[in-house]
């Protein structure tokens, strides 16, 4: 087992776990990665350069020059030890090293004499893979050539995120939600309230035991939360669970203590998002619900007796929460023999997740020379069929929406239709196939509905469409609103909604008759200003909410959703607005930052007569003056210290600048300020605190709290110093463009 020793508590599964999330084995090559190897290779006039992933027991090159193999084999490659350590990795000659002198790599036809290598990491901080440069001939590397393959491997980093953030989970639109769990400490049991019970397979709020509770969450990140939820420290923490019926939730909850003697209680308090991941491009997999796979231990996988079966990447199909729990069966079975069982979820061709119990053996093959495979027999787990379809369709929107409709039970077809439903569109017989209710709402409405349908099923989105029906001499205008909802059962269940929207329309139609008078009054107004019906949707912008909030006065549209237009604003922070504006005719301000065009405002929602509105202050400039001020007292009070200044972008914290050094720091490093100020902040940090400085400060910048670093340096005589850095963000997270002070402090006169 290979354990990290700059992560000491993760294990080798958890390492394989956040490489399989990204999904960048055996992904199709980059050209930016292309160019960059062969970059390396001309750099160092060296044979190899290769950018490798550590696999279980292989190594996958997702770019190479030099080699005509897309894989190596594990046992003996240098990368394995690259990725043992944070610093880089060096060789000057294998033939002198008595690790290396015998390897086949060395002894073979490559005969490699030198490495140079560096570890790249992966968003979670895993060490998964290696930048290296490898040469035929003996090398003694320089300090300058490390320097430089460590930002040729920050530059691989970056690629490597870029490609894997489209394999990464995406939030899907419209599915949030607030949920709470509280554990009284005397006890072990959590009492879920009915969000969080619904989500885990419960009809209402139920007290479950701290142990199952705990399993949901991923194994790579099920110490985390131990750990967070023990301190309850308030503060938020993210990771995902996954439920029975392979949905994956990304959660950010917050842990404080409540409560006070015998009532003294732990109450988690949960943001979910439902995510999906794209599933593997060109690949299709149907699995019957009883069948038996060989697996082999690189996890190449077939189905025993199909011959039309290709052989495919099981983990590629296998649910993000099961991974780690099969690779470590695997391992078990193969080194003591017998047989697991177990419980995944596979991905089938739909898309969908569903669940088999899987019984594990290990066959290691007649002789020495057979390399053995995995023996797996599955057998489906079918989830009961019946549920309560008019109580699935109550607590769907139908309450909130105070309109009729009908809930489709992706898993049976069977369908609820709402009596009023029934009535208004003329429907007939006791229980219509889906595709006869489809008919009659296309008959009532006009409009052609299997198409949007189908696009909402792909996209698992939400649409709406409006039309008018001439009925008695009377124009009524509906809404339809499909929803598609993930959460129950295997396939995707089914909502739609027809919404008389005859009277809100003619409200907005007589606001638009008056629109020259409010136009006059309400676009000269210095404040910006949003008028919203009680749906929620934007019917009105004045000039100065258009430029504060979209950069320009054209570009609005009508009938825009606030959340949309405002996408700093939390739906939690809108919901209580809305409150406030509903119970006592305005609402306190909140303060957000617009990424469209980088300004920071104060948005305050008032009550109206016949309509709310949302008064918008833009604040960026009062807001940067505040910070000027505070940073020029910090500067004043820090001038007998030395002190450096960094400038960041908020969209890449990797690329900032230095803008500004005091006479201190010249003095203490023997440096003027006109030599260090805009140079590039990596060559300032190797140069001042070497190269594990840079990674220790990057780390307390991305942070962004106020932290203290232990680092060396060297004085102008070249004595090794001791120094404590304070690093202090002085501009608040949400602006466009963050400072962050970095003051110089001898350890002994730290406080």
């Amino acid at each position: 087992m290979i354990v990290s020793d700059a992560f000491p508590n993760q294990k080798e599964s958890d390492r394989l776990a956040d490489l399989y999330r990204t999904q960048l084995l055996d992904s199709p090559s980059e050209p930016e990665l292309d160019a960059l190897v062969k970059l390396g290779s001309r750099v160092f006039n060296a044979a190899y350069c290769l950018i490798s992933l550590v696999d279980q027991d292989r190594l996958w090159f997702k770019a190479k020059t030099g080699l005509n193999v897309c894989e190596s084999d594990r046992s003996g490659s240098f990368c394995t030890h690259t990725i043992q350590s944070s610093e880089p990795y060096k060789i000057q000659d294998t033939l002198t090293d008595p690790l290396y002198k015998l390897n086949p790599l060395v002894t073979g036809p490559l005969g490699l004499r030198s490495y140079l290598g560096v570890p790249l990491y992966c968003s979670a901080g895993s060490r998964i893979g290696s930048f290296c440069i490898l040469d035929v001939t003996p090398r003694q590397w320089t300090v300058s050539e490390v320097q430089i393959i460590e930002k040729m491997g920050r530059m691989a980093e970056l690629l490597l995120l870029k490609s894997s953030r489209s394999n990464t989970p995406r939030t899907i639109p419209g599915t949030e939600f607030n949920a709470v769990w509280t554990r009284v400490l005397v006890n072990d049991s959590v009492v879920m309230d009915t969000t969080l019970s619904h989500f885990l397979g419960f009809p209402k709020e139920t007290a479950v035991v701290k142990d199952w509770f705990t399993r949901q969450v991923f194994d790579c990140d099920r110490e985390r939360v131990l750990e967070e939820r023990s301190r309850a420290s308030g503060e938020p923490f993210s990771y995902q669970m996954g439920l029975a019926d392979g949905t994956v939730l990304k959660v950010c909850e917050q842990v404080k203590i409540a409560g006070q003697g015998a009532s003294l209680h732990k109450r988690g308090e949960m943001q979910i998002h439902i995510v999906q991941r794209d599933a593997p491009k060109s690949s299709v997999l149907i699995i019957p619900d009883h069948c038996e796979f060989h697996i082999c231990p690189d996890y190449t996988a077939k189905v025993v007796g199909d011959t039309h079966s290709l052989t495919f990447r099981l983990l590629d199909f296998l649910h993000p929460a099961n991974i780690a729990s099969f690779i470590k069966a695997c391992k078990a079975v193969r080194d003591n023999g017998g047989r697991r069982s177990l419980t995944l979820q596979l991905k089938n061709h739909g898309g969908y997740f569903r669940t088999y119990t899987v019984q594990l053996s290990w066959d290691g093959g007649a002789d020495s020379s057979t390399a053995g495979v995995f023996l797996a027999a599955l057998t489906v787990n079918l989830q009961s069929q019946s549920m309560d379809l008019a109580a699935a369709y109550n607590e769907s929107m139908s309450k909130a929406l105070c309109a009729p409709g009908f809930f489709c039970h992706g898993a049976t077809g069977q369908i609820y239709i709402a009596p009023e439903l029934r009535k208004t569109i003329g429907l007939l017989g006791h229980a219509p196939p889906l595709d006869e209710v489809l008919v009659a709402l296309e008959i009532f409405s006009g409009r052609e509905l299997k198409a949007v349908l189908s696009r909402c099923l792909e996209s698992c989105s939400s649409e709406r469409l409006e039309f008018k029906r001439e009925q008695f001499g009377l124009t009524h205008w509906y809404q339809i609103l499909l929803n598609v909802d993930t959460v129950l059962g295997e396939k995707p269940n089914l909502s739609v909604f027809l919404i008389d929207v005859t009277e809100p329309r003619a409200a907005r139609l007589d606001a638009e008759t008056n629109s020259f008078t409010r136009d006059l009054i309400l676009q000269n107004m210095s404040d910006g200003l949003l008028e919203f019906d009680n749906s929620n949707l934007v019917v009105f912008a004045n000039s100065a909410a258009r430029k504060c909030i979209l950069g320009a006065v054209s570009g609005f549209v009508a009938g825009i959703s606030i959340q949309t237009l405002l996408p700093g604003l939390t739906p939690a922070a809108l919901s209580k607005a809305l409150s406030e504006m509903r119970y006592q005719g305005a609402s306190e301000s909140y303060e957000l930052y617009v990424p469209t065009t980088g300004k920071l405002i104060k948005t305050k929602f008032i009550r109206g007569h016949n309509a709310s509105y949302c008064v918008i202050n833009d604040v960026t400039s009062q807001h940067r003056n505040q910070q000027q001020l505070s940073f020029a007292e910090q500067a004043l009070a820090l001038s007998e210290s030395p002190v450096v200044l960094l400038e960041l972008n908020a969209e890449s914290t990797d690329t900032c600048s230095v803008v500004y050094v005091n006479d201190a720091f010249g003095n203490r490093f023997n440096r003027g300020p006109d030599s260090i100020l805009n140079a590039d902040p990596e060559w300032f940090a190797v140069a001042t605190f070497g190269s594990s400085g840079v990674r220790k400060l990057t780390q307390a910048i991305m942070k962004w709290q106020n932290a203290s670093v232990q680092l060396q340096y060297l004085d102008p005589n070249g004595v090794s110093r001791s120094c404590v850095v304070e690093v202090r963000p002085s501009t608040e997270v949400r602006s466009s463009t963050r400072h962050v002070l970095l003051v110089l402090r001898e350890p002994g006169a730290y406080q």
